[in-house]
């Protein structure tokens, strides 16, 4: 309840019904007002009226000294049918005594000083004017009217005034409240809409029709409420885009530091192998050199011819070494180019390179399941299939019905995930974190190799967005996966 009188629209209904009584009474106040002036100044009129006509009607007889015709005359004026407005009627000689009266009449006689404005309502007006008598004697004449029927009149007129008046009063009431409503109803809207909008509701709008000025004012609201609708999308979006942009900075970041981690671990390998595995055979080969020189200034030849094979054998090696290392760095600065890639057209051609680069090894069985087509850098992808294939070849050469698989696992979301599998030697499961880290080398030297070929791999592999990892025992081979995200890969 108390809720109900703070409301604007409570308010406005009682002003408007408060106005309107206040219309209505005065309007009454002042239609009886200007009936009492009418009616006052009919009985002037009237009282005037009569005046003359009683004058006219008892002057002759006064002369005559007609007393009983003209108490006839007043008797049958008062007590006939001819004018029932005439209450008594007295004559008075020139010293205001009564000479005569009809019955009725109040005696004495009442003043006729009080203003008519007052004896209108008392049911009789009290009237007197003179008269001319007989001998030139000056009389007067009292007379009282009565006011009963501009009483009645009045009251009539004043009923009828107040039933329409009452009539207009009704339909205006039942006009302000169907206006009430119907704005009630449409204010109730915005407000529901208000609210809804306040609580989160972007959605939220009124639906108020018409081209006043509620309807004006919701299609403002409904205007503010699309611009913040938009705004706050807008704000998501950016909101969204901001995130997906952190994201990807922290995937950055956190590529750049296994980069740095790698490049930190492959700089302390690599100084491990440059005072090792390069300069060994760089001090080897200038000694061998050397002697070489100093046989043939003797004019010993037969020393060089056999110095020399072993010096280009060494050069050779040296040269892989550094051929290995300059790839290493090119996949972690080569910039990401990708496109449609045929992956049974690229293994088959690393297979091919594979047995031609010694034709005097045996090449193991190598079984290719279909490979999809791919979204992909060549020239990262292609030392990614030439380092798992050629390890699996080189670890399998000593293995019984050696045998190498090659083939692509259905897709799970978006990553596409291959492996290459070997008969080999395999690996103890926890070194498998220490294969593709640089110049490390599980199996010694029992095969040939720089411990480079798995760190190119990692790195290629996460050039692509994709991971790398191995499953292996010892004694039952190992098997090396990689993932190709968002790779836009057909189905196998």
């Amino acid at each position: 309840m108390s809720h109900l009188f703070h409301s604007l629209r409570f308010r406005l209904l009682a002003a408007s019904t408060l106005i309107v009584l206040l219309l209505f009474l005065g309007m009454l106040w002042n239609t009886a007002r200007a009936l009492h002036q009418i009616s006052v100044d009919n009985m002037r009129v009237s009282i005037r009226q009569t005046a003359e006509a009683l004058n006219l009607a008892i002057a002759p007889h006064t002369s005559t000294r007609g007393l009983r015709a003209i108490q006839a005359y007043v008797d049958e004026l008062v007590n006939g049918e001819a004018d029932t407005r005439i209450v008594y009627v007295a004559l008075l000689d020139e010293n205001q005594h009564v000479i005569l009266h009809t019955p009725g009449a109040p005696l004495p006689l009442p003043d006729t000083s009080r203003p008519l404005e007052e004896e209108i309502n008392t049911g009789v007006v009290h009237a007197s004017q003179r008269i001319l008598l007989d001998a030139g004697k000056v009389g007067s004449l009292h007379y009282g009217l009565s006011t009963t029927l501009y009483k009645r009149t009045l009251n009539k007129v004043v009923t009828q005034n107040m039933v329409g008046l009452l009539i207009a009063l009704v339909l205006f009431m039942t006009l302000i409240v169907v206006v009430g409503l119907n704005v009630n109803r449409r204010i109730s809207r915005l407000i529901v809409a208000s609210k809804a909008l306040a609580q989160g509701d972007l959605n939220a709008r009124a639906q108020v029709d018409g081209r006043d000025e509620i309807a004006f004012l919701s299609k403002l609201f409904n205007k503010m409420a699309q611009s913040i609708q938009e705004r706050m999308a807008d704000g998501e979006a950016r909101r969204a885009e901001i995130s997906a942009l952190n994201e990807q900075l922290e995937q950055r970041v956190a590529e750049r530091t296994a980069d740095l981690q790698d490049m930190v671990s492959g700089l302390e390998s690599f100084n491990r192998t440059v005072s090792h595995d390069l300069r060994g055979p760089l001090t080897g080969i200038g000694s061998l050199a050397q002697l070489s020189i100093e046989a043939l200034e003797r004019g010993d030849d037969s020393l060089a011819r056999k110095f020399l094979p072993v010096i280009a054998k060494q050069s050779g090696a040296t040269t892989d070494m550094l051929n290995s290392l300059l790839l290493l760095a090119r996949v972690g600065e080569a910039d990401l180019k990708r496109t449609s890639v045929a992956l049974d057209a690229m293994v088959k051609e690393v297979i091919e390179q594979i047995a031609m680069s010694d034709t005097t090894r045996a090449m193991p069985q190598i079984i290719m399941h279909k490979l999809p087509l791919v979204q992909a850098d060549p020239d990262l992808l292609r030392p990614v299939f030439v380092n798992l294939i050629g390890n699996a070849v080189k670890f399998t050469a000593q293995s019984k019905a050696a045998c190498i698989e090659i083939g692509a696992q259905p897709q799970t979301g978006e990553d596409l995930i291959i492996y290459v599998r070997d008969n080999g030697p395999g690996f103890k499961p926890d070194a498998s974190d220490k294969l593709f880290k640089p110049f490390v080398r599980l199996h010694g030297a029992t095969y040939t190799g720089h411990g480079v070929g798995l760190s190119i791999v990692r790195r290629a592999v996460g050039r692509h967005g994709g991971r790398v990892w191995a499953d292996g025992m010892p004694g039952r081979g190992a098997t090396f996966y990689f993932t190709l995200p968002d790779s836009g890969t057909h189905q196998i």
